[in-house]
């Protein structure tokens, strides 16, 4: 029998997890788990129960911060995670300091948008099932969708995006997004903002 357990009650097995648990352990437990059909694997290092259900986004969130460090989730995903947009988001969008990479694990797109490194910041993390993720506030997933898409400052496309206006007029602290949008020091944020603003009567 086998010295090293499964822990059922996380969304991830990892190798740091193991070398906290157990010290000096048998790397190849991984594989002989693989082999069993146990496990499956994420990427190198990060690891998922193969009878493992997807129970809700928080566990394709925490996936999503394992596929790419660091990272944290953003853009579509958090507006509609914050109730800010209406149409439900199948994949999982998040951004990074690393270069723009996709990956697909269990029908899932998983997509990360690079920043530069001055432009990482303005999240949270939330612990889930053992593991941990990170999510950007809700003005700074504004901010990160104004920086990165160009059509942002078209007021079109924003009436498009059917952004709640109630989410809009009283969840968003606007001094925080002046006050962000000033450390981005991204001058295209400012016009991109207030066209928001200026679309939805703000």
């Amino acid at each position: 029998m086998s010295k090293y357990e499964l822990p059922k009650d996380r969304t991830l097995i990892t190798t740091d997890y193991m070398r906290k648990k157990y010290g000096k352990y048998d790397p190849n437990i991984f594989r002989r788990w693989v082999d069993q059909g146990k496990v499956e694997k994420v990427r190198n290092g990060v690891y998922r129960f193969s009878d493992s259900v997807l129970e809700s986004d928080w566990d394709r969130y925490v996936i999503a911060n394992a596929l790419q460090y660091p990272s944290y989730v953003s853009l579509h995903s958090a507006l509609y995670f914050y109730n800010l947009i209406p149409e439900y988001v199948f994949n999982v969008s998040s951004v990074s300091t690393k270069k723009t990479q996709f990956y697909t694990f269990r029908d899932t797109r998983y997509t990360f948008q690079q920043l530069k490194p001055s432009l990482y910041f303005g999240y949270r993390v939330f612990s889930w099932k053992g593991n941990q993720f990170r999510i950007a506030l809700l003005e700074k997933a504004i901010l990160d969708l104004a920086y990165l898409e160009p059509l942002f400052v078209d007021p079109s496309w924003l009436e498009e995006m059917r952004f709640d206006e109630d989410v809009l007029r009283d969840e968003v602290d606007w001094a925080i997004v002046s006050s962000f949008a000033r450390k981005m020091d991204a001058p295209s944020i400012y016009k991109k903002i207030n066209t928001l603003r200026s679309t939805y009567s703000l």
